[in-house]
């Protein structure tokens, strides 16, 4: 007689009646199957990091704090995901359930779900772990992350990057400019009188589902002057609790599919608990972490003088900490002199601190010079000074016409017309 059977963990609504049957199957020996109730979603987590093994997990649609990240914490431990139905008709689809069982389903009905695509669990567990299955390569745009300590005009940088990329025929509507700093300022600089929706409600809409194209133009904000999309960022430090790790990478893939160039002014503390200690630490540096690890490119900014100078080597200094490499930077120097002579000495002490940036993309500096009009535009709503933006922009396409193509296959890299980057495979391919 075979020891095998199935380990379920289970999450449904108060008195739902076959959470109460299928205790009953369990203990009766109905059904081969070791049945674990949970009454939370956070419980549920916990069951799922305890280390033992699961079969599956099923879970009442109609359940409190049902979102992306308990499916995903369903997928990490490996067990499949099974969504009993609502009497509500509440869709799960969207999260992509391994099954779906209706609410009045039989024990027969379970086995069968079970036979199908589970595997029984031996009184002895041994896990197997099988990596060699991938997701299809599916077309995406390129993020860009704009960094920097506050108050060396990173923001500014940032628009004026998203600025020169919309003013591109090919990108025209393809651009978008995301808000990733905890003390969001974008809002300020676009005169934006209303604040909602923003990035909490963009998160949100991913906490169940993925939302459709209508939708997420939806969530964004048009800057007609500037011809770029603006999505608003959190409304106030603390909301930063609210965000969870894999419905933000949900959202953050939404944008990149929606769109040829996601612009992202973003926050560059990038301490983990592996550094810190501090789980917390890390849930609250989520944003900016999670931004730079996707990133195309990171933009490091800092002001041309000595305090810049200093803040753009400590910058580096955490990001080599933090594991990130030197190949997909690029530094800009904002309020930079217009003398060609002291550009070159700023550029020459920068490169003795860092002989690493030499060669290769993470080696490129560009200057932004200082202009009198950026406050003048920002205060009237208009396109920023083109001999501020223009530059940035230059800069901006040599070192994208260095990255790997967009979408490509990456076992056979393709070469980058400079004039077409940001078109997807078949375009480039016409």
């Amino acid at each position: 007689m075979s020891l095998d059977r199935f380990v379920i963990v289970g999450l449904a609504r108060v008195r739902a009646d076959w959470f109460r049957e299928l205790s009953r199957w369990s203990t009766t020996a109905a059904l081969p199957v070791d049945f674990v109730k949970c009454v939370s979603a956070e419980e549920l987590r916990a069951r799922l990091r305890s280390g033992r093994s699961f079969s599956a997990v099923l879970i009442d649609a109609d359940a409190p704090h049902v979102d992306r990240d308990l499916f995903e914490a369903a997928r990490t431990a490996g067990a499949v995901s099974i969504v009993v139905q609502s009497s509500s008709g509440r869709d799960y689809t969207g999260l992509e359930p391994t099954a779906v069982l209706p609410c009045d389903f039989s024990r027969d009905d379970l086995l069968a779900v079970l036979q199908h695509h589970c595997a029984p669990i031996p009184r002895i567990d041994v896990a197997v772990v099988d990596g060699s299955a991938s997701e299809p390569s599916m077309w995406r745009g390129r993020l860009i992350a704009v960094t920097g300590p506050p108050g060396m005009g990173s923001s500014v940088v940032a628009m004026a990057m998203a600025q020169s990329l919309s003013a591109q025929p090919q990108n025209q509507g393809l651009v978008v400019l995301v808000d990733f700093r905890l003390d969001a300022d974008l809002a300020f600089y676009h005169d934006a009188r209303d604040v909602v929706p923003g990035l909490s409600e963009f998160v949100e809409a991913h906490r169940r589902g993925t939302p459709d194209g209508a939708s997420v133009r939806g969530l964004l904000h048009d800057v007609e002057e500037r011809h770029y999309r603006l999505l608003l960022g959190l409304r106030r430090h603390r909301d930063w609790t609210a965000l969870r790790p894999t419905t933000f990478d949900a959202a953050l893939d939404t944008l990149l599919r929606h769109h040829r160039f996601v612009v992202a002014d973003v926050g560059c503390d990038l301490e983990n608990e592996q550094l810190t200690g501090s789980v917390e630490v890390e849930e609250r540096n989520l944003i900016a972490r999670h931004t730079i690890r996707a990133a195309d490119l990171t933009v490091l900014v800092g002001s041309a003088d000595l305090k810049g100078l200093h803040r753009l080597t400590r910058l580096r200094e955490q990001f080599s900490e933090a594991g990130y490499g030197d190949s997909a930077l690029m530094t800009v120097f904002n309020r930079a002199p217009r003398s060609p002579r002291a550009r070159a000495e700023l550029a020459r002490a920068y490169a003795e601190m860092h002989p690493s940036t030499e060669k290769g993309p993470g080696g490129v500096v560009a200057f932004a010079p200082e202009r009198r009009r950026i406050d003048e535009s920002l205060r009237d709503g208009l396109p920023l000074p083109h001999a501020f933006a223009d530059p940035l922009g230059t800069a901006l396409d040599a070192v994208l016409g260095q990255r790997e193509s967009i979408g490509g296959d990456k076992s056979q890299p393709v070469a980058v017309d400079p004039y077409r980057v940001g078109h997807t495979p078949e375009e480039m391919a016409s």
